[in-house]
């Protein structure tokens, strides 16, 4: 792991959090977080954000927190993954999204030895099975063979 890559970029600040603490989508992000707390992304981000000295409201702490983990196994899941810049200006979260890509991706690459460990980090359970995998546009199926 290169050490710039835990460097921290300019967050915008949240100035009136509007995100709804009691929300069903935060009661999501909660879940999703307490599964992944023991993922090698969490510890990424655990440390990523340990570099912001600005206060941030505690909901929008945990949905950046989530987002930053989120890209992380994107990143890890996907090594050539980018973001489309042609959608218009990035949201705010962008950089801490960005952040959690580039560590994904780099985690993988420095660490090829602990990829079943960390899809099982993040809830995967490994299989070992035969099948036909068939790939196309927004379609891909697998078809395990009976037996």
């Amino acid at each position: 792991m290169k050490p710039w890559a835990l460097l921290p970029v300019l967050l915008f600040g949240c100035q009136a959090c509007t995100r709804d603490c009691e929300s069903p989508r935060h009661v999501e992000l909660e879940a999703r977080l307490a599964e992944w707390d023991a993922s090698a992304g969490a510890q990424f981000a655990d440390r990523y954000f340990t570099f912001f000295r600005t206060p941030i409201d505690p909901c929008e702490a945990q949905y950046r927190r989530w987002l930053y983990i989120d890209r992380f196994f994107l990143g890890f899941t996907s090594p050539e993954a980018s973001f489309d810049e042609t959608y218009g200006e990035p949201p705010p979260e962008f950089p801490v999204m960005e952040a959690g890509l580039r560590a994904g991706k780099e985690y993988r690459r420095a660490h090829p030895e602990l990829v079943a460990a960390t899809y099982i980090s993040f809830g995967y359970n490994p299989i070992s099975t035969e099948g036909v995998w068939t790939t196309g546009f927004e379609k891909s199926n697998f078809v395990p063979v009976e037996g």
